[in-house]
């Protein structure tokens, strides 16, 4: 199965979250339902700045990532933007049904400029 040149690569799994997320931002932009973080263009500094607290899942493999972060997001408070470093490519797919099953707001995803991070606002 690892051998298989048909399936998706890791950058398709990414781009298809990405465009899921994008869509589903928009949807609750739509629906007046995103807050100011998620309807906003927020600069690098400003979401560093804003991070109530960081997750390192790097190294780390599924599920730990995604349960490291469940542990911190019923410590945090609603409203709380969690960075999540993960560099498990199953995080892709998990840390956004994780947000979506649980309300909770996928800022952003890693993308080139923070390859591992996830941010993660609690609803």
């Amino acid at each position: 199965m690892l051998d298989d040149p048909n399936a998706p690569t890791l950058s398709d799994t990414a781009r298809v979250s990405a465009e899921r997320t994008a869509a589903n931002a928009d949807s609750a932009a739509d629906s007046n339902v995103a807050g100011s973080a998620e309807g906003s263009t927020e600069g690098n500094a400003e979401i560093g700045a804003e991070v109530s607290a960081t997750v390192d899942g790097l190294g780390l493999s599924c599920p730990e990532p995604l349960m490291l972060l469940r542990k911190q997001v019923r410590a945090s408070k609603s409203g709380d933007l969690i960075a999540l470093l993960s560099d498990d490519p199953v995080s892709l797919r998990d840390v956004p049904a994780f947000c979506d099953f649980m309300h909770h707001t996928l800022v952003s995803l890693p993308d080139a400029q923070h390859p591992h991070r996830f941010l993660i606002r609690k609803g």
